[in-house]
This record gives structure tokens, C-alpha cells and sequence, in this order.
């Protein structure tokens, strides 16, 4: 199966992980990875691992490119259309480098007639679907890593529906929660009369041009290599122990690990540690909440002004509590390789996922696959796609009450260790039996997708 991602095979983060596995299992050795490089398409063999096609692309199209699906569909995504810009220019490049990515990727695919199938990765490369549907009799399928929103602002409704239509190209879209699922449905129901939805079969029947196309929607949540993150957690590595030691100055420590994105809830979270403080002075000096939290999206007004917010309003209640050595929030403002990060896991007392809406979130799943003998609690936000997985056993956060927050993080502070010992155990138990590839696997057997179509199950619409 050729796949189709933004970022290329090395990059950080769940798809890449996936790919790995899927590469150690030899399911991918005659398929290519396309992805963008700086500014040019790239054609990387799995088989031979190497570069065999690069295409320069101008760099105001990927610039534009990158804006758009950053600037307003992201925020539309997750809900917070408050951030969403809409530029006309942008969302042509977004298309045309779309079209470009399909282009070359059909082109590579056609010297291999023995690999057929295309897996399109996530929202930057959407409109590539349809593309491709126009480019030869491909097996098509995709999966979706954001969130797909409750509502969609009027204005943004014709482009996000163009955008669906594309996608409806496909023979299976993938969502991480069954939540997603049902709110994708409903946008094609409201907003695509054209289409037929079947809810009980998760199934969009279409008829374009005479030629009926079914695509199935499906939850099917990442899951993640749980077997590496418990051996990284136990890694010899003294030099990071005596890091974790001096930052925590040996206390019980609250940990986070965050982009600076606004759907991550930062500033939430730093309100919930100064109310914490506030109403606990107890508390002072006793914990600390330590994040891993830094820039991302360089360039975009909207993330790069919520990162100086989050600087500044950490900066006051540091300046208001800090004693001595000891500050209430300890800010590391660069990521650190995932080695490094299962050790931080094990140490953390309570793991906070405090985003106001997130896809999945990883991170939540790797601090409890990183837990051993002693493990601590997860206060996991109710925003969370992981949420939808792990929430029975977790503690549940609404980022959008700080009173709340505060009584979530005081029960985990105090949960006993049998307790803890429980959750974890059962979370862990859901997290080994969805493992990255187990999830890769789902989405490449051919009983991910609809049978070969019949079209008299198609509920064709009655002419007027």
C-alpha cells in the first residue's frame, strides 16, 4: 500500500511509528512514501529505502499550502473557529498542491502495477483523494488524525464540503472515535444532499457521473508500540535521572508534554496550578506541575501569540509562589526524544492532558504504557479523543472549569496506590490489545472496506 503524508518517514510522532512496524513486518516493501521535503514532492521506496522521484514545488504554493490547512482548517476542526482566517489565495495552494502531490504519486505507482492500493494521510492532503480517483482505478483509503467538529461555522460550510466531497472519493475514511464518525455523517447528511448516508452500516453511497461509489466511515483510534514505551521507562539512563531530580528538587511533580497549540488547553492548565496553589498553601513548595511545552507553527499569528501568552502568564504565577529554589511550574521549552520522555512518564506522580479538544492524544497513552510497580494517576480531559478509549479509568477533566481542574488534580494527588495500581492495569490492558499495528493492520485488510459494491443496496434518492 502506497501512503501519502505530509511529513516523511523519519518524522516524529504516531504514523511514522506505525510505519516502522508495518516496514519490520514487510507489509510495505513494494509501496512508496510520498511526502513533502522542504519544498518538492518525494517519492521514497520502502523496498530499497531510498529516494527514486523529487519534484520542486514553488515555495509560495507550499508556504500558502501550509497556511491553510493551519489557519482555518485546523481551527474548524477542533472547534474554535474564533481562530479560523479564510484567504482565497491560501486555499487554491492548498488544492493545487493536493493535485501535484496525486500527480506524482500516480506516476511513481504506475511503475509498480503490482501495488494498487494508496493510503492518504490526514488533513493536509485531503483534496489528494480525489485526484488520485481521476488518475487511475486505485484502491483508495484514508484516515483522518483531527478531530471532525460538532458544528461548522456557515461561512466555512461550502469549503469544508468541498473538501468532503473529495474525501468521499475513497472507499474507507478512518476517524479516531466514534464521535468523529458521527459527526462527519452529519456534516454529508446536512451539507451534501447529494450523497446518501447509511447510518447503520456507517456507509456514504454517492452517484457521480453514473458511477455509484460507496465509502465506509470507521473508528479505529492509534494505538501505540506498548512494549517499547515500558522498556524505554526502565532504560539506564543516569544522566536523565539526575535531570528529572534537580528539576523536581525531589518532590511529587504533575506532568505535561504539549505543542503550544491552543487546543491543548496551556492556559488552562496554568490557571488550574495557580488556583491550586491559591486555595492548597499547603501545597507550596510540596509539588510542582513540570511541562514539556514549546513552539510549533512558527509564523502563524494565532500560535505564536498563544505561545507569549502562555510565557507571560506562567512568568506571574512562577513570580507569585516561587520559593526559594522550588517554582510552582518548571517550563521545558524544547522536546526531548521519546527515551527521554518514558523516564519523565515513570517519575510523574499525575499526568495532566488538559486540552480544550484534541484528535487522540499519544501522549496520555505513553505516560500508562511508561508506569510500573509504583505507577501515578492520569487526569485525562473529557476533550480528548483518547478520552473516548481510556476514560472508565482515568480521572476526567473539564479544562473549561478550573474548579473542577483543581478537584481533579487533588484526587489524584491523594488516590491511593491500590487504586492507581488498578487504573493503570486496566488502562494498560486496552493499550495492548490496540497497538500501533494492530491499527495499520486494520486499515490494509481488505475487511476494513466494503465488500465489492451492490448497487442494490444503494438507497437510491426518488426523483421529484
Amino acid at each position: 500500500m502506497h501512503v501519502l503524508s505530509y511529513r516523511g518517514s523519519g518524522a516524529a510522532g504516531g504514523v511514522s511509528a506505525m510505519l516502522s512496524q508495518a516496514q519490520s513486518a514487510r507489509r510495505l516493501s513494494n509501496s512508496n512514501w510520498v511526502h513533502l521535503n522542504q519544498s518538492a514532492v518525494t517519492v521514497e521506496s520502502l523496498l530499497a529505502g531510498e529516494n527514486k522521484m523529487h519534484f520542486s514545488l514553488p515555495k509560495e504554493m507550499v508556504e500558502n499550502h501550509y497556511r491553510y490547512a493551519n489557519e482555518f482548517i485546523w481551527p474548524i476542526m477542533h472547534d474554535l473557529p474564533q481562530f479560523a482566517q479564510y484567504d482565497a489565495n491560501k486555499h487554491r495552494a492548498y488544492v493545487e498542491l493536493n493535485a501535484c502531490f496525486a500527480s506524482v504519486a500516480s506516476l511513481a505507482a504506475n511503475e509498480n502495477q503490482s501495488e494498487r492500493d494508496f493510503f492518504v494521510n490526514d488533513y493536509q492532503l485531503a483534496p489528494a483523494v480525489r485526484y488520485l480517483a481521476k488518475n487511475g482505478a486505485w484502491t483508495l483509503n484514508m484516515f483522518w488524525h483531527i478531530p471532525w467538529p460538532r458544528h461548522v461555522m456557515m461561512s466555512a460550510r461550502p469549503y469544508i464540503a468541498q473538501l468532503v466531497e473529495g474525501m468521499l472519493a475513497s472507499s474507507f475514511i478512518g476517524f479516531h472515535t466514534e464521535e468523529y464518525v458521527l459527526n462527519f455523517l452529519n456534516f454529508v447528511k446536512t451539507n451534501l444532499p447529494e450523497y446518501t448516508v447509511d447510518w447503520d452500516r456507517r456507509l456514504v453511497f454517492g452517484d457521480k457521473n453514473g458511477r455509484v461509489n460507496a465509502t465506509r466511515v470507521v473508528a479505529a483510534p492509534l494505538g501505540i508500540d506498548f512494549e517499547w514505551w515500558q522498556n524505554a521507562a526502565d532504560g539506564d539512563d543516569p544522566e536523565t535521572d539526575r535531570l528529572i531530580a534537580s528539576l523536581s528538587k525531589g518532590k511529587p511533580f504533575i506532568f505535561s508534554a504539549d505543542r503550544a497549540d491552543y487546543t491543548k488547553g496551556i492556559l488552562e492548565r496554568i490557571e488550574i496550578a495557580d488556583k491550586l496553589f491559591r486555595d492548597n498553601p499547603e501545597l507550596v513548595g510540596e509539588i510542582s506541575f513540570m511541562q514539556i511545552c514549546y513552539p510549533t507553527r512558527a509564523g502563524i499569528s494565532a500560535f505564536d501569540a498563544y505561545w507569549r501568552e502562555a510565557r507571560e502568564r506562567g512568568k506571574h504565577v512562577n513570580e507569585r509562589w516561587r520559593r526559594g529554589e522550588w517554582e510552582p511550574i518548571v517550563w521545558l521549552d524544547k522536546p526531548v526524544p521519546p527515551p527521554i520522555l518514558a523516564k519523565f512518564y515513570k517519575a510523574a506522580r499525575v499526568m495532566l492532558v488538559s486540552a480544550v479538544r484534541d484528535g487522540l492524544n499519544l501522549t496520555a497513552k505513553e505516560y500508562v504504557a511508561s508506569q510500573k510497580e509504583e505507577p501515578g494517576a492520569l487526569v485525562l480531559s473529557q476533550h480528548a479523543g483518547a478520552f473516548s478509549e481510556m476514560g472508565d479509568y482515568a480521572i476526567a477533566l473539564n479544562p473549561y472549569s478550573i474548579d473542577q481542574g483543581v478537584s481533579a488534580i487533588k484526587r489524584a494527588l491523594r488516590m491511593s496506590l491500590k487504586e492507581r495500581a488498578f487504573r493503570t492495569k486496566s488502562m494498560q490492558r486496552l493499550l495492548r490489545g490496540n497497538s500501533a499495528e494492530k491499527w495499520w493492520h486494520l486499515l490494509t485488510q481488505e475487511q476494513a472496506f466494503p465488500l465489492p459494491f451492490n448497487e442494490s443496496l444503494y438507497p437510491r434518492k426518488r426523483a421529484m
